[in-house]
């Protein structure tokens, strides 16, 4: 189904970060769900830095059936964060939801965070969001006219602490 748009509803979502029902740890996501079911018709592009957690999710998308691409790219760096969104328009043709679910942060008090750590977390969180929005939009949503992105965040609802940089990255 190359290059084809479904139009019946159905979403195909880009994941930033992978994971699946088998894995939900260190700021994982869910692959694509329609209806409480596991969404196999459409296209799932998935990403992350990590080439063992991008196959492993591929396999078990094509497990079920399911239809999956991975890359692996380092949201923080855009020209790899390009090559995310070649590959899928290659593979797919649309993407219609773009999932931002890249984290990575440690505990730390503010003032034993040095430059590197504190670059770290803000190239991940904040500029590898920027980046993925940013391609989303060029290659996706600007020439579809339309598109859905979805941030997930930290859960700071009742404070984060130790965590002042991810709370400035996601501020």
């Amino acid at each position: 189904m190359k290059n084809e748009k479904k139009t019946k509803g159905n979403e195909m979502i880009l994941l930033e970060s992978v994971g699946t029902y088998l894995d939900t740890t260190n700021g994982m996501t869910y692959p694509a769900y329609i209806n409480n079911e596991p969404d196999l018709e459409n296209g799932h592009p998935v990403n992350d830095i990590e080439e063992d957690r991008v196959n492993e999710v591929v396999a078990s998308i094509k497990d079920v059936n399911g239809n999956a691409i991975g890359a692996v790219a380092d949201v923080s760096d855009s020209s790899q964060v390009k090559k995310i969104f070649d590959s899928t328009l290659d593979a797919f043709g649309t993407v219609d939801v773009l999932v931002n679910n890249a984290g990575g942060q440690f505990p730390a008090l503010t003032e034993y965070i040095n430059d590197k750590g504190w670059n770290a977390v803000i190239n991940n969180n904040l500029n590898g969001t920027f980046y993925m929005i940013r391609e989303m939009g060029n290659a996706f949503f600007i020439p579809q006219k339309q598109g859905i992105i979805i941030n997930i965040i930290a859960d700071i609802h009742r404070g984060f602490p130790g965590m002042v940089h991810t709370g400035a990255a996601r501020a």
